[in-house]
């Protein structure tokens, strides 16, 4: 299943804009940010929320430039009803960018029950998380019919998501990845993972069109522990076997060694569940 060509060059603009605000607001200091309510006429483009994001000298700066830029209803910071909403949502960037909003991008949920089940999927955001996009649409959980080869609803592939987060992750471990290897070694990671041809291929689908460019790439992977600090997951039947994988990318000049994590075995045994996803 693919998205509509608006929505996938939606994903692709606001995953630029973050990753670029991200690496200025560590150069600048103070970051601002906001999330705003939009609304589209173009048929192909659902209402969502969009971040807005600038790098400011202070708060009264932040509050005047999120009016201007979202042109409506702001939450999450910037102006709420006329007055200024900040709270834990002007960061000062320290210098590894830890306690920066990150977005977790395009995470895939697949679901394979080993015999044709009503499934239910919640999502647990921790404190400064939220959802910004989901297909189809998440309200209150996710309550479909999956089939064992994964097929749900009789229509998608996978349950799609996207959030702001301020999660735990983890910088201790990972890959310096230049540009012009980061795709193959993706697939080659993915496999080593434990994840199937099928859901490579979407990653690789994607990504390889997608992916921000930058000249060499930190890649720090983020297993269920870290992923569960922002967004946990529940699923009703319980699987027996789940895999979970986010890969948080910070861009850089020049590849430099990192240290290596040892990649975990999985197996899939009874009804599994795989997700995988890039924060950026």
């Amino acid at each position: 299943m693919s998205f509509p060509l608006t929505l996938q060059r939606f994903f692709v603009l606001f995953a630029g804009l973050v990753m670029i605000a991200a690496s200025a607001g560590c150069d600048k200091g103070t970051v601002c940010y906001a999330l705003c309510i939009t609304d589209s006429e173009d048929p192909d483009m659902p209402n969502m929320d969009q971040m807005c994001i600038q790098d400011l000298a202070n708060k009264d700066e932040c509050a005047t430039e999120m009016a201007l830029i979202c042109e409506g209803d702001i939450i999450g910071g910037g102006l709420m009803d006329g007055e200024p909403i900040f709270d834990e949502d002007c960061h000062s960037c320290d210098d590894d960018c830890v306690d920066y909003p990150m977005v977790s991008a395009k995470p895939n949920i697949y679901l394979y029950p080993e015999e044709t089940s009503d499934v239910t999927v919640l999502l647990e955001m921790s404190q400064g998380t939220w959802i910004l996009a989901s297909y189809p649409e998440y309200v209150e959980g996710w309550s479909v019919s999956v089939e064992p080869d994964g097929l749900i609803d009789g229509m998608y592939d996978y349950l799609f998501y996207e959030t702001k987060s301020e999660g735990e992750f983890q910088r201790s471990e990972g890959w310096a990845v230049p540009q012009e290897e980061v795709i193959s070694w993706f697939e080659i990671t993915l496999f080593e993972y434990g994840f199937n041809e099928r859901e490579v291929d979407d990653f690789i689908s994607y990504w390889a069109e997608n992916l921000p460019w930058e000249p060499c790439y930190n890649i720090y992977p983020q297993l269920d522990e870290e992923i569960s600090s922002a967004v946990g997951l529940i699923v009703d039947p319980m699987p027996a076997s789940i895999l979970r994988l986010w890969l948080l990318l910070d861009e850089s000049e020049t590849c430099s060694a990192l240290t290596a994590p040892q990649i975990p075995v999985f197996s899939r045994e009874g009804f599994t569940v795989t997700e995988w996803g890039l924060i950026i």
